[in-house]
């Protein structure tokens, strides 16, 4: 159940190299998350903040940081983001100091 629940977050394809590691793990199992996917719930949380709350970003600005979260969840270690890739983002570029 926590590995599909990684890979509802990290919303990508299982590697192909544990893919048949992943098909006999869940061949007879029925395993739902029922997890939202990143982008939905980071909008949800964003958006609907409790009453008077003041809104500091924008939907293209929810939608980069998404991408930005994504990049540090890939399945694969070697393919994660570095904290110097995340940084170069331009996203951060834009952000006041």
């Amino acid at each position: 159940m926590h590995i599909k629940q990684i890979v509802a977050s990290a919303e990508e394809e299982f590697p192909e190299r544990w893919r048949s590691r992943w098909v006999a793990m869940t061949e007879n199992a029925k395993i739902e998350t029922g997890q939202t996917p990143l982008q939905e719930w980071l909008e949800e949380v964003y958006f609907e903040p409790p009453s008077g709350a003041e809104l500091e970003f924008s939907s293209k600005d929810i939608e980069d940081l998404g991408r930005i979260i994504r990049s540090l969840l890939r399945l694969e270690p070697a393919r994660r983001a570095s904290i110097e890739d995340i940084l170069r983002d331009p996203w951060f570029d834009k952000a006041e100091v």
